[in-house]
């Protein structure tokens, strides 16, 4: 044991009690202080392991009988001057053998406090049990601060403040045009003696890392304490390296002078960092402009990605670089080079993350269309990033779904619009239509003069919905419906993930906020739509659902370019426009002019499109029949009632009649 001088320091009483604040972990500012000043004062040696610290202190705010505090698995303690010799031992049991209370929840087992006569008990006893001698042998974990980081982690704040001083004076050095730095000289002044790493996860001005990586870390190793590291301030350079788990490291090497000369073989300093964000924020901290590292970095990124045949690499570095560094750089033929690597291993999130992002580099229109025209001629390829579609991720099928459907939107807009107005009368589609009908009419439901009216609105199908991909590389949708007035229906559609289709947004979806438009897109978005109904609730394609809706088609020029669909598709946007009007006159009389036939047969109809998708094949086997029905009751209605209706509802009866006539004419 050793007694160093007392510390000269006045700055610590935060709070002017003349009591060293107590903290429930770890330490308090007033400890914090105490500490860094006894360091500041060149008293300790970092290099010097199995040392410990109790510094004497007036007193600890929580009162009583509490004379001393220090933190397992630390080397720093505080003790009050009445502290006994057992108080002594008590803390270091805690700081120097990580021993815990003997009452502690974190042992094996736990005694009563205050009834043992352990050393680590509230009592008076010195005892010490086997399995505590065993840990004094053996001691759990390493040092929590005052240490090398290769036996443990450095204090935060310490090791920020000796990064920030090496940095700060590299920025000195720079900012008067020096450009040279003395830097043992520099670490003697300072007493930073520690020649392994200084490692920070939480540098102040940089932002980035992963898990629990240090964020920065300066390599002092190569460093010659006995010599003169004279460090080249201005020109660093810069390496990237990736360590068994694909993960890269960024390095800024400041090489050393010989005499006038630099050694460019010879690193007096290197710094370790995790993103490129950070290597470039660190050019910048030290006063160097970044524009000529961003385009070197840059450079190294375009040349690795289309070159390297390691999947594994080539996912890191997909992952690692800025999006808008890659965007318009590669040919639609590198694109697909990437696509087949990324095909050819076992697909993880980080590969269809990796997917997504070399997809969204496609900026150019032409490039965008051979890729997806090669891409539709490549089934196995789409096969395999969809085979698994059962037990892909949320994330996994959103970054494909986007990806792929960035691609498809990148095309030139007339392309785009093209292959809506031209799909196939299979290919329409309503999204949740009526979806609001029922909020619509709940206030009139209790309402006995108009409640036969609408009865039917606590009538609704259950519809579940099942993605599942073919071996012809296509999308199959389970359709699964329930409920009145169909006792169950099931039917499947098909859909290429690349093939246009149409879907009329009857109300609005959470993804492509807008209502009452029909949007072309490609099938791999819709099939991402069904998907997520049943899956997590997530935010994902927001911004992308707003671009879809930029490529929304007239209503009634799709109606009539998908040509056998065209009277169901004047038949949804009917059954829009007519409950708005049933709800606006709100009266039985319209209901007594019309029949109850006419309302009946609207109200199966109604249900069967009030569900989150309405496809071709229900269409085909439910809806066209109830159409022909109800116009035809429409052409044979009592021509006194038909002018009844016109002279009190005449907008109701335009409606209908402009509609029907419409129908009549596909």
């Amino acid at each position: 044991m050793e007694y160093l001088p007392a510390l000269d320091i006045n700055y610590w009483d935060e709070n002017g009690d003349g009591l060293i604040e107590r903290p429930n972990t770890d330490y308090s500012n007033e400890m914090r202080a105490v500490w860094e000043s006894f360091l500041a004062s060149m008293q300790y040696d970092p290099v010097q392991q199995g040392q410990a610290y109790l510094f004497v202190i007036p007193g600890i705010t929580e009162g009583g009988d509490v004379r001393g505090y220090m933190p397992i698995k630390s080397r720093c303690g505080f003790v009050t001057a009445d502290a006994t010799t057992r108080d002594v031992a008590h803390e270091l049991g805690h700081g120097v053998f990580n021993l815990r209370h003997t009452f502690s929840e974190e042992n094996s087992f736990t005694l009563p406090q205050g009834e043992t006569d352990n050393l680590m008990d509230y009592s008076t006893g010195t005892e010490l049990w086997k399995y505590q001698w065993d840990l004094i042998h053996n001691p759990e974990g390493g040092w929590h601060i005052f240490e090398d980081v290769e036996e443990g982690e450095i204090d935060d704040q310490i090791v920020n403040d000796r990064i920030s001083l090496i940095l700060s004076a590299i920025y000195d050095e720079n900012s008067t045009s020096v450009y040279s730095l003395n830097l043992t000289g520099l670490l003697d002044q300072h007493n930073i003696q520690n020649t392994a790493n200084l490692a920070s996860p939480a540098y102040p001005y940089l932002t980035g890392g992963y898990d629990n990586a240090p964020y920065i870390r300066l390599f002092l190793s190569s460093i010659n304490f006995n010599g003169d590291n004279i460090i080249n301030t201005n020109e660093p350079g810069f390496e990237i390296s990736w360590d068994n788990d694909y993960r890269l490291s960024f390095y800024l090497n400041f090489f050393a002078y010989e005499g006038d000369n630099i050694n460019y073989e010879t690193n007096g300093l290197s710094v370790e960092l995790k993103t490129v964000e950070d290597l470039l924020a660190l050019v910048e901290s030290i006063g160097l402009s970044k524009d000529d590292y961003k385009t070197e970095v840059k450079q190294w990124f375009l040349d690795q990605i289309p070159e390297t045949d390691d999947v594994n690499l080539l996912t890191s570095l997909l992952e690692y670089v800025p999006l808008s560094w890659i965007e318009s750089e590669f040919e639609a033929t590198q694109v697909e080079e990437v696509i087949v690597k990324i095909n050819e291993g076992d697909l993880s999130e980080d590969d269809y993350y990796a997917l997504n992002k070399i997809l969204k580099s496609v900026t150019s229109s032409q490039k965008a269309s051979q890729v997806i025209n090669w891409f539709s001629d490549h089934q196995d390829i789409q096969q395999n990033l969809l085979s698994s579609i059962d037990n892909l991720t949320a994330s996994s099928f959103t970054y494909l779904a986007e990806g792929l459907t960035v691609l498809y939107y990148t095309r030139q807009q007339d392309e785009v619009t093209d292959d809506g107005m031209n799909a196939s009368d299979d290919k329409f589609f309503i999204w949740e239509p009526l979806g609001n009908a029922r909020e619509n009419y709940a206030a009139y439901a209790n309402d006995p003069s108009i409640g036969a009216m609408f009865d039917w609105t606590n009538n609704s199908f259950i519809v579940t919905y099942r993605v599942f991909l073919e071996d012809d590389g296509k999308f199959r949708v389970n359709v699964n419906t329930s409920g009145f007035p169909l006792e169950n229906y099931v039917d499947d559609f098909y859909i290429d993930p690349l093939e246009p289709v149409n879907v009329f947004f009857a109300s609005r979806n959470k993804y492509i906020n807008i209502e009452n438009e029909i949007i072309s897109m490609p099938g791999v978005l819709l099939a991402w739509l069904i998907e997520m109904e049943n899956r997590e609730n997530i935010e994902a394609l927001v911004e992308l659902g707003v671009t879809a809706a930029s490529f929304s088609l007239n209503a009634s020029a799709v109606a009539f370019a998908t040509g056998a669909a065209a009277k169901s598709v004047r038949f949804m946007l009917f059954v829009k426009g007519f409950s708005d009007l049933l709800v606006q006159y709100q009266e039985n009389q319209v209901v007594n002019l019309l029949s109850e036939d006419f309302v009946d047969y609207y109200k199966i109809i109604s249900i069967l499109v009030d569900c989150s998708v309405v496809f071709k094949g229900l269409t085909n086997n439910a809806i066209e029949e109830n159409i022909s029905s109800i116009i035809t009751i429409w052409n044979n209605m009592d021509q006194s009632n038909k002018a009844e209706l016109q002279a009190n509802y005449p907008g109701l009866f335009e409606y209908i009649e402009d509609q029907f006539n419409n129908m009549d004419d596909q």
